[in-house]
């Protein structure tokens, strides 16, 4: 993504305002938490796309549908201070791919439209190890390196000339299927409390650097958390 490099510093002055805003933070406690929060996805660059055609200018339309901010849940539990193992999952946003062309029919000296779309979708669910170095009673940063599983799937529908085409009938590269994948995780981010807001220290802010490691490339977001100790 063309803004990929300026994603940390952005990380680090969120970090620091919403430090200026907090008081004391204290010793996180063995035992389970919850968090809820919101994940954006900064880098969905346009996927690769192959198609066995000659016309090297086919043209494919990409856009994203929806908001990229989005909504992400987790849980774990504190093994000590400074480590925990923890879960989550989210969804990135629907991803359209579009194709409209005229289709030269032979014999004829004709043709007929051609529309193709796919909308393609991931549901990640990721598994980490997650350490916290206390700065000090103000802020805490943390590391988190882990595997998602992600579950891809697509809806894709085809129509000739405004029809759809007769069963087996399909432009090549349209059949899109369901696949899974595991992939490498790794976060940093800031933890600081909510004292001012709630008046305890056992709940805080998280805010985080997200990387997704995937065959095809890397994906970063930021997630913005809420985090209840119990």
């Amino acid at each position: 993504m063309k803004n990929t490099h300026r994603s940390l510093p952005i990380a680090i002055l969120i970090g620091c305002l919403i430090l200026m805003l907090t008081s004391g933070i204290s010793a996180k406690e063995a035992g389970f938490y919850l968090q809820g929060g919101i994940t954006y996805w900064n880098n969905l660059d346009d996927p690769k796309l192959e198609f066995e055609t000659d016309d090297e200018d086919l043209p494919i339309e990409y856009e994203i549908d929806g908001s990229r901010g989005q909504i992400s849940i987790g849980g774990g539990f504190h093994v000590n201070e400074e480590w925990s193992l923890e879960a989550f999952y989210v969804r990135s946003p629907e991803l359209i791919f579009s194709i409209d062309v005229d289709v030269p029919l032979d014999d004829i000296g004709d043709s007929i439209s051609l529309s193709w779309n796919t909308t393609v979708q991931h549901a990640v669910f990721g598994v980490s190890a997650v350490y916290d170095f206390q700065v000090n009673q103000y802020l805490s940063w943390f590391g988190k390196v882990g595997l998602t599983f992600t579950q891809s799937s697509a809806d894709t529908s085809v129509q000739l000339g405004g029809q759809r085409p007769p069963s087996g009938v399909s432009p090549p590269g349209a059949e899109v299927q369901e696949e899974e994948s595991q992939d490498i995780f790794a976060a940093i981010g800031v933890r600081v409390p909510l004292k001012l807001v709630l008046g305890s220290t056992k709940n805080s802010i998280t805010f985080a650097f997200q990387f997704f490691e995937t065959p095809e490339d890397r994906e970063t977001s930021f997630e913005i958390g809420l985090q209840w100790n119990f």
